[in-house]
């Protein structure tokens, strides 16, 4: 399980809203896959095309507020 500082995660998710927000022309798409987001707050994220497989996501609020 790869291991992300909560000012690692910031960063990739800020690069991630770039990407999102400029139409995938400037920023980086979020690869989080295989990353321990045990316990992250994600309810304000856009994670729309996110790599996420094999990521830990229990005990995570997702952006539809739900907990995984």
């Amino acid at each position: 399980m790869r291991e992300i500082s909560p000012e690692e995660l910031s960063k990739i998710l800020e690069e991630h809203k770039r990407w999102c927000d400029t139409d995938k022309k400037e920023g980086e798409k979020a690869d989080l896959s295989g990353a321990n987001l045990r316990k992250a707050d994600l309810r304000d994220v856009n994670l729309r095309g996110a790599k996420l497989g094999f990521a830990n996501l229990s005990n995570t609020i997702m952006p539809d507020g739900t907990m995984r």
